[in-house]
């Protein structure tokens, strides 16, 4: 999924300029680096992450802020 700075699909520049909303569920491991979803974060506005997510302990809490977020950017209830 990664290659050169950021992914094969999208550059720093089509990042940046992304007015879609963005849920972030950071990595942290080698093929999934924290870093890359910091970078994202600080570059768009309005990109939200949910952390920690990882795991039985969180499973719930995150399929709940999941579904709530693709509720409150549905884009029937957004305009689009």
């Amino acid at each position: 999924m990664f290659g050169g700075d950021l992914l094969f699909a999208a550059s720093w520049e089509f990042i940046a300029a992304c007015d879609i909303p963005i849920l972030l569920m950071p990595g942290d491991d080698l093929v999934h680096p924290a870093e890359v979803s910091a970078d994202i974060l600080r570059l768009v506005r309005g990109a939200e992450a949910l952390a920690p997510w990882k795991g039985e302990r969180y499973k719930m809490a995150a399929m709940r802020w999941v579904e709530e977020f693709f509720v409150a950017h549905e884009p029937r209830r957004r305009g689009y």
